[in-house]
């Protein structure tokens, strides 16, 4: 038969100061710099993305529309 203990931990002022700023930095500051991270990299890279983007449509234009001005070029 297993019995029920209970432990009680004691700590002196200075551990339950740092055991207290640690629960309070892993419980509000962590999750908060996590949700800034993944926000501020999700918006990079949307920007370098649409950066990509232009850059190919501008690559696209750069070579087609030289070609077509000179496929229907009047002749003279």
């Amino acid at each position: 038969m297993v019995r029920r203990q209970e432990r009680a931990v004691h700590l002196d002022t200075r551990q339950q100061f740092i055991t207290t700023l640690l629960f309070t930095i892993l419980l509000f500051l962590l999750p908060t710099v996590v949700v800034y991270f993944v926000v501020f990299k999700t918006l990079r890279l949307s920007v370098l993305a649409f950066q990509n983007l232009l850059s190919e449509l501008a690559l696209h234009h750069q070579y087609t529309v030289p070609l077509l001005g000179h496929a229907f070029a009047p002749t003279q």
